[in-house]
C-alpha cells in the first residue's frame, strides 16, 4: 500500500510541480466503498446527519437520490460547502428556536453559491423577501459563533 498520494500536477510555464502529501495511518486503514478517486469512505451517517442530507439534497435537486454514495455526497457539498455532520453541529451550536432548519441550508447555499437573490429564492421555493430576511438572520447568527468556534 502506498504511503504517499499524489493529488495533482500543475504545469506552470514549462515547469512541472507535483504535490505529494503523506497519508496519515488512520486514513490508510479505511476501507473505501468507491475508488480512491471518488474520495469518500463508506457513507455511514447517523439519523440526524441523514436527515440533513435528505433535506439539503431534496432542496437543490428536487428529489432524493437513489442511493447515498460518493456522487450524491459530492453534489451536496458543491451546494452547501460542507458535510451534513458539519451542518448538524452548526445547528446544535446555534440553538436558535426562532429559525427553521431549512433557513440554515438556505444561508449555506447562499454563502457557497453566492448567486442572485431571485435565483436562490427560486431554488428555495420562496419569495425574495422571505429568502433575504431568513438568510441574513442565519448569517449573522453564524458569525456570532466565531468567538466559540475559531481559536486564534
Amino acid at each position: 500500500m502506498y504511503n504517499h498520494l499524489s493529488l495533482f500536477h500543475v504545469h506552470f510555464t514549462n515547469v512541472l510541480f507535483r504535490f505529494t502529501f503523506e497519508i496519515p495511518p488512520h486514513i490508510r486503514q479505511l476501507k473505501f466503498s468507491c475508488p480512491i478517486r471518488g474520495g469518500f469512505p463508506n457513507v455511514n451517517m447517523n439519523q440526524t446527519e441523514r436527515h440533513w442530507f435528505k433535506m439539503g439534497y431534496e432542496l437543490v435537486q428536487g428529489k432524493l437520490p437513489r442511493s447515498m454514495n460518493s456522487y450524491s455526497m459530492r453534489i451536496f457539498r458543491q451546494h452547501f460547502g460542507c458535510s451534513p455532520l458539519v451542518i448538524k453541529k452548526c445547528w446544535d451550536l446555534l440553538g436558535d428556536d426562532r429559525s427553521e432548519q431549512r433557513h440554515l441550508l438556505w444561508a449555506l447555499l447562499f454563502l457557497k453559491v453566492y448567486g442572485k437573490e431571485t435565483t436562490n429564492a427560486a431554488i428555495c421555493k420562496c419569495c425574495d423577501r422571505t429568502f433575504r430576511e431568513n438568510v441574513w438572520r442565519m448569517i449573522y447568527a453564524l458569525s456570532d459563533l466565531e468567538s466559540d468556534v475559531v481559536s486564534w
